[in-house]
């Protein structure tokens, strides 16, 4: 599985969530680390998220918020809390859909895109999970790995057909770890509020979200979840003309 370096993915969180809290972090359990960062004045109870989906190797995927929807679900007050980017949004509006994956793949989920889509979010909260790295590929994970992320390879885009990474980042390495992290962008201030992060170095992808999830379920205490409506006034050929320039 090709990912991002280190390196790599600093710098684009860096770039697409500035805020910072010191004293935030929860530290380090075992060896899996985590960490909380709330944008100042930031209330976490009581919000409604509209999850949009997962960005992964450098794309949104459609296929991999599947494989850890029923654990992110129920940090979210729901048995099934299904994602805006699927592949059942290319068959509806597929312009829309489009202009997500080409901007992601350029710019990442920056707030400028999620901005721009915030008119069809059903909640006040709009998230976006980043899944980097990998875990040890050992014959005896091997099963386990597969099983737990069936759409989580390379190339993860709509339908499995994912072009290149993004244009501003190195060649992606590998590594073995799982960088996991939850952002929450607030549809009424346009900007990311908080981030949720977890650095797993353990053997299973599904510890590794359970963990995740328990971390935002104490992150935002009475959420919910929140439909889309992709016929709100969403402008896809603004997204794509927002597109910075290589």
């Amino acid at each position: 599985m090709s990912v991002l370096n280190r390196r790599s993915r600093g710098a684009l969180f860096a770039r697409l969530f500035p805020f910072a809290v010191a004293g935030a972090a929860w530290g380090c359990v075992g060896e899996t680390s985590y960490s909380k960062q709330l944008a100042p004045g930031f209330a976490p109870s009581g919000h409604a998220v509209s999850v949009l989906g997962v960005y992964k190797d450098g794309q949104m995927s459609s296929g991999a918020w599947d494989a850890i929807e029923p654990r992110l679900s129920r940090a979210l007050g729901a048995s099934r809390c299904a994602a805006g980017y699927t592949d059942a949004l290319s068959s509806t509006h597929n312009a829309i859909a489009t202009a997500i994956e080409d901007y992601a793949r350029s710019e990442g989920p920056s707030d400028e895109l999620l901005g721009r889509l915030a008119p069809a979010a059903g909640g006040d909260l709009i998230m976006v999970v980043t899944i980097a790295g990998r875990l040890p590929s050992h014959e005896s994970e091997k099963d386990e790995v597969q099983h737990a992320s069936p759409s989580m390879g390379p190339g993860g885009g709509r339908n499995g057909m994912g072009g290149a990474g993004p244009t501003h980042a190195p060649q992606p390495v590998s590594t073995d770890e799982l960088d996991l992290s939850t952002t929450l962008f607030s549809v009424s201030e346009k900007k990311a509020v908080a981030v949720v992060s977890e650095r797993y170095l353990g053997t299973s992808v599904d510890e590794a979200v359970l963990n995740l999830a328990a971390k935002l379920t104490e992150s935002l205490p009475g959420a919910s979840c929140a439909a889309w409506n992709w016929d709100a006034p969403v402008d896809a050929d603004a997204i794509r003309h927002s597109i910075e320039s290589p």
